[in-house]
């Protein structure tokens, strides 16, 4: 019995002696130089970094891959977009070697994409960077949800938002379109004719509604509340030029899936096919979106989902701008 004391006390002794231990093994550690690193000692500089541009560039933060391969959405039942969230452990690398933290520094941040569920959450994450940081940042993606001031009780668009965030200077801003047609329409026009911010604009809509609906008007039949869908992208593509030049040569081009209910498809070249809506004559643009598109929206083409894909014009000032952001409407 003394025995088995003395063996219990020994070893509670050493486990209280290995947390010590450890530590002090902490404080007098050396930082590894990695004198035999292959990565550090055979490759040169450049090699290196274009190691780390691909793996921020393929384990960014987010589900939304920059090819899209690794883009994932579920549409709920409800009026809501989610996305998968990516592994947390995607920025890893910065806090495992030192050495490879010290010769990336910064760079991480145009390289990776950031993830957002909608524009409330992108500005309670932004808004607090410097401007130094928040210019930095490259690929964006956010969920084209309406957000509300709390303060005014009012609701304000995407476009309002990216007025926020003066500064952004976005190679790629990917957006997913909502559940309800002329919102997601109204959101997609506002973003080509004021918004601010990005170089390329990549709309994804689950479905090729918001192309095909039937005009909505308000309650009091106010002509400044009507969503009136125009032919397309004929009409996008106007407003595009009228803001930034036709001599500078913007473009907005609309792919469409050839597979109904396929989630990601239409990122594919083998599944989709160049959407364009021509109009013969002036008759027929006069009454073109007063009625539903029953092409558009019979069964098994309304569930093919589109793409926008818009480019400023060549050589624009695209840098975000600072101003109030536009009220929609008041609850």
């Amino acid at each position: 019995m003394i025995q088995e004391k003395q063996k219990q006390n020994q070893k509670q002794n050493q486990k209280q002696s290995e947390p010590r231990s450890l530590a002090a093994r902490r404080m007098t550690a050396v930082p590894d130089e990695q004198a035999a690193s292959k990565l550090f000692q055979s490759l040169p500089q450049e090699l290196r970094d274009q190691i780390y541009s691909h793996l921020f560039s393929s384990t960014g933060p987010s589900s939304c891959g920059r090819t899209y391969s690794l883009w994932e959405r579920a549409v709920a039942r409800r009026s809501r977009i989610r996305i998968k969230p990516a592994t947390t452990h995607a920025l890893a690398v910065l806090q495992t070697c030192r050495r490879a933290s010290a010769e990336i520094g910064d760079t991480w941040i145009g390289q990776i994409l950031l993830h957002f569920e909608g524009p409330r959450e992108m500005l309670d994450r932004l808004t607090p960077l410097p401007h130094s940081t928040l210019s930095k940042i490259r690929y964006l993606c956010v969920v084209a949800d309406n957000w509300r001031e709390d303060v005014h009780n009012t609701y304000h668009e995407l476009s309002a938002a990216l007025k926020l965030l003066p500064g952004l200077r976005l190679d790629a801003l990917t957006v997913l379109g909502t559940r309800f047609a002329p919102v997601s329409y109204e959101t997609l026009t506002g973003l080509i004719r004021e918004s601010y911010g990005w170089k390329e604009l990549h709309y994804l809509s689950h479905s090729s509604e918001p192309l095909g609906f039937e005009r909505l008007e308000h309650i009091n039949d106010s002509e400044k509340y009507r969503v009136w869908r125009k032919p397309q992208p004929g009409y996008w593509q106007s407003i595009l030029e009228e803001r930034d030049g036709a001599q500078t040569k913007p473009s907005v081009t609309i792919y469409r899936s050839t597979v109904p209910k396929c989630p990601g498809s239409v990122m594919k070249p083998k599944t989709r096919t160049q959407f364009e809506q021509k109009i013969s004559c002036s008759k027929a643009l006069e009454a073109f979106g007063t009625t539903r598109d029953g092409q558009l929206l019979a069964a098994g083409e309304r569930s093919k989902e589109f793409l926008v894909i818009v480019k400023r014009g060549c050589g624009v000032d695209y840098e975000g701008k600072e101003g109030p952001p536009h009220t929609i409407f008041e609850k």
